[in-house]
């Protein structure tokens, strides 16, 4: 199913999933499962954290989900929503350290690579954790979702050319990111062969 066909011809289901029906809804919301776990994962930076997210973006959407003016815009809405609610996520479990007076314990994230060896993606988990959140939120839904920059521009709110310039600056940041650990970490041959392979299995810029 595209991205397309997800967002359109909805308004029957909205209808009935604005009237109570649960399993109207879940029909509503499904298509955008992944979209919304990547938000959250692109936000708390932890796999097991971004599903509470999901689970609570789909309480309060069904609680709201009259306010939605138009069925063909739950994307959005849905990516807005999620966002929102793993900012309060954070928020809260910073209050909680505080409170505690404790260091949180990091969170790697885990990213679908199905093709990379386990050494290479722990070293881009531990790269891509570092990145800014925008640029880790694009980089989610570009590679987790497989989504075009025109529908990344819708959910975020922003334009065509403001959406590849930020995957641009994204994918630049985590090269050099990877770069430098890779040159920190090339002791021997062994892990220059391995360095390389990190490098090829980057994704490759856009034209």
């Amino acid at each position: 199913m595209t991205y397309e066909q997800k967002s359109n011809g909805n308004a029957a289901m909205y209808r009935r999933a604005v009237s109570g029906e649960p399993e109207a809804f879940w029909e509503l919301v499904r298509p955008f499962e992944r979209i919304v776990f990547s938000t959250a994962l692109g936000v708390v930076r932890d796999p097991d954290k971004a599903q509470d997210v999901v689970h609570d973006t789909w309480v309060r959407a069904f609680s709201t989900l009259g306010n939605l003016r138009s069925p063909d815009k739950i994307g959005p809405w849905l990516h807005s929503m999620a966002r929102n609610i793993a900012h309060e996520m954070l928020r809260k479990a910073d209050r909680q350290v505080r409170r505690a007076a404790q260091a949180p314990t990091p969170h790697i994230v885990s990213v679908p690579a199905m093709m990379m060896a386990e050494e290479e993606l722990r070293m881009l988990d531990a790269q891509l954790r570092e990145l800014p959140e925008p640029h880790r939120v694009v980089l989610s839904l570009k590679y987790m979702n497989n989504l075009s920059c025109q529908q990344i521009a819708e959910l975020l709110g922003i334009g065509v050319e403001a959406t590849k310039s930020r995957l641009f600056e994204a994918r630049r940041a985590l090269r050099a990111r990877m770069k430098a650990a890779e040159s920190s970490a090339a002791t021997h041959p062994a892990q220059d062969l391995r360095g390389e392979q990190r490098s090829q299995a980057m994704p490759a810029q856009e034209g």
